[in-house]
């Protein structure tokens, strides 16, 4: 019994230290972005930190990508003094295309299921949310 733990123990901690060293690759297609410094942030709290930068090339196109893999979470992408939006980080390999026109409804997931259930939750909610804030403001007024 004890050596069937000693080795659980053991093998725990070795596929734990494999998954760390994971790559990740965030491919971006941002049509109307190009020849700009874009940054890849994390949140904790309401503090941001820069995990990963990358320059939209002439198409607009930005890749973000690592040798260790990123803890898993909610990001944003980040450029021009503002948060452009968010994006959740589980899996190593995610592409998307947009429009700067409407980031979030215009955004197509090509690679990455958690990302495309994301998006589909931010295409219902946030015409809720302006609905909302109008029902707000003349309730105010």
């Amino acid at each position: 019994m004890k050596k069937l733990l000693a080795i659980l123990f053991i093998t725990s901690f070795s596929l734990a230290g494999y998954a760390q060293n994971n790559p990740y690759k965030i491919k971006l297609n941002i049509k109307g972005m190009h020849d700009s410094t874009c940054y890849l942030i994390s949140y904790f709290g309401n503090q941001r930190y820069y995990k990963d930068t990358a320059v939209f090339n002439k198409n607009g196109v930005v890749i973000f990508s690592g040798n260790k893999q990123l803890e898993s979470g909610i990001y944003g992408v980040y450029t021009g003094g503002k948060v452009l939006f968010e994006l959740v980080v589980a899996e190593p390999d995610i592409e998307m295309t947009t429009d700067t026109n409407n980031f979030i409804k215009d955004m197509v997931v090509n690679k990455s299921q958690e990302n495309k259930i994301f998006m589909n939750h931010l295409k219902y909610a946030t015409p809720k949310q302006q609905q909302s804030l109008k029902l707000q403001k003349e309730y105010n007024d």
